[in-house]
């Protein structure tokens, strides 16, 4: 309390109604980084508290007061059980933040720079498709950004196939167009394999890959036309004493 000010207020709620519905918020407003006399070293240039003797005490909490940004999220949706085996839900999330630059990197001016993102987005999980236990979780979502607007498919899968083996598969793909013209594609799939033969020992093996695509002509006019390919493995041993 130092500083007289709030570093985060966080709201969140849910009320149900009709047995099977409810709507839900959250919201988080927060000073980014939270507000400390040592981002004043930011503005002063200065590397050390110790390189601020000269400035007073006044002086140098103005400053951290000056540079320290803000962040604020909100989100409201509304979910819907429509069986045991079937829930869906949507919800609206808006995101800003607040950055403090220097335009003359000197310091002696400061500006704020704002971003702003949308983010809408429908969730469907199901369950009990190819046994008793196993889950699907099919997610869309449209993203509008100040420079950019994307939409995304995600698809994960659980599948316990008895108590000593586990197969988690996972599908992203997301296709972006920038302001600058650039439309970006990208594909991440992957799978997670676990054996438990008892409770003290598991074996995981992970695989996955990433695709990315560039195409487009920005704003300079010249044509772009690239990818990027790339595969991952991991494996994992834990031995529980």
């Amino acid at each position: 309390m130092s500083y007289e000010l709030l570093n985060t207020v966080l709201l969140q709620g849910q009320y149900s109604f009709l047995e099977s519905s409810s709507v839900y918020g959250y919201y988080d407003a927060r000073r980014s980084p939270s507000v400390a006399t040592t981002n004043a070293l930011t503005g002063a240039g200065a590397s050390s508290l110790k390189d601020l003797v000269a400035l007073s005490r006044d002086q140098i909490r103005d400053l951290a007061r000056t540079w320290t940004g803000e962040s604020t999220t909100a989100t409201i949706g509304v979910s819907q059980t429509f069986s045991p085996r079937v829930q869906l839900s949507g919800d609206i999330t808006y995101s800003e933040q607040k950055f403090p630059f220097s335009p003359n990197d000197l310091g002696t001016t400061v500006e704020t720079q704002t971003e702003r993102q949308t983010y809408y987005s429908l969730q469907m999980v199901t369950s009990q498709l190819m046994n008793t236990r196993d889950t699907l979780l099919v997610g869309l979502q449209h993203i509008q950004a100040e420079m950019y607007n994307s939409n995304s498919l995600t698809l994960a899968h659980r599948f316990p196939v008895d108590q000593t083996w586990r197969f988690d598969t996972r599908l992203r793909v997301d296709r972006r167009t920038n302001d600058d013209g650039v439309r970006v594609n990208k594909t991440l799939p992957g799978v997670r394999i676990e054996y438990r033969p008892d409770k003290s020992v598991e074996t995981q093996l992970e695989l996955g890959g990433e695709w990315w695509n560039y195409s487009g002509t920005p704003a300079s006019g010249q044509v772009r036309q690239s990818s990027y390919r790339r595969l991952t493995a991991s494996l994992g041993y834990q031995w529980l004493f």
